[in-house]
């Protein structure tokens, strides 16, 4: 499944006129790039996702005042709505949202889409906020395991390479490799017998060059190839180098990338 279209109401800096989104945006599958200027709305976009979807690291995500657009000689508006289309669900997906989707049927196959309503809207000094699937007029709230597997995984901007990729529960490694489906299990995994088999040769250099925290895995094949251990531990942590000589004098300049990660 994905998300196939976003419309946004008043959120930010994107203004709604005579009921039209202010932002319309279609996403297509595979990889979806925002580029714009400064203070252009590409955070935004991102925020009003979280807002619906909420992510997997379970980061306190609530709307504030600033999320209300307010012109610059007027006052904020009291409210902001957020719309959201998820579409192509393989059929082990829309089994988990089979009461909140609805379907067209072409010939043999079904398409699946879930409309998600995000509002948002001020009491006083309070802020309230609801999540309706359905009908954008007479949705139904959505709870429990379906609203768990809604949550994204959201990386934040590398800013700090060398705090985000080091070790620890909260690092940005820690939040891909958790959230890969073949960490489901996280008290055993193979990744752990392959650390516990290649330790005696693994190494870590913490300042080599002034790059971030590196981990080295020495290879005694001759010509620098890897065992099949070593590729697989390669696999699972792309940014191991391979050293081909064993050197830690040459380690920037002679490893070798396992084939996966060729270009």
């Amino acid at each position: 499944m994905i998300v196939s279209e976003l419309k946004i109401y008043n959120f930010r800096r994107f203004r709604s006129v005579d009921g039209a989104p202010g932002l319309q945006i279609t996403f297509h599958k595979g990889l979806n790039a925002l580029i714009g200027e400064n203070d252009s709305g590409k955070t935004a976009v991102i925020d009003a996702l979280k807002l619906v979807l909420l992510t997997k690291s379970n980061e306190y995500i609530r709307p504030v005042d600033e999320d209300f657009y307010k012109p610059v000689d007027g006052d904020a508006c009291s409210e902001f709505k957020i719309d959201c289309t998820i579409s192509e669900f393989n059929p082990n997906e829309a089994k988990n949202f089979i009461e909140y989707l609805t379907f067209v049927k072409d010939g043999d196959k079904v398409e699946y889409t879930l409309e998600l309503h995000y509002r948002a809207w001020k009491e006083g000094p309070k802020i309230y906020q609801e999540l309706r699937i359905g009908d954008v007029d007479d949705g139904i709230s959505i709870d429990g395991k379906a609203r768990e597997l809604l949550k994204a995984v959201y990386l934040k901007p590398l800013r700090d390479a060398e705090r985000e990729m080091s070790s620890g529960r909260s690092s940005r490694i820690s939040q891909i490799l958790l959230n890969h489906p073949v960490f489901k299990d996280k008290k055993e995994h193979v990744v752990l017998e392959l650390f516990a088999l290649l330790l005696p040769d693994i190494y870590c250099s913490w300042d080599l060059a002034g790059v971030p925290p590196l981990l080295f895995l020495h290879t005694n094949a001759p010509s620098g190839g890897m065992t099949p251990h070593c590729y697989l531990l390669a696999v699972y942590f792309p940014y191991i180098l391979l050293d081909r000589s064993g050197s830690p004098a040459r380690s920037l300049f002679s490893f070798r990338m396992p084939p996966c990660f060729w270009t």
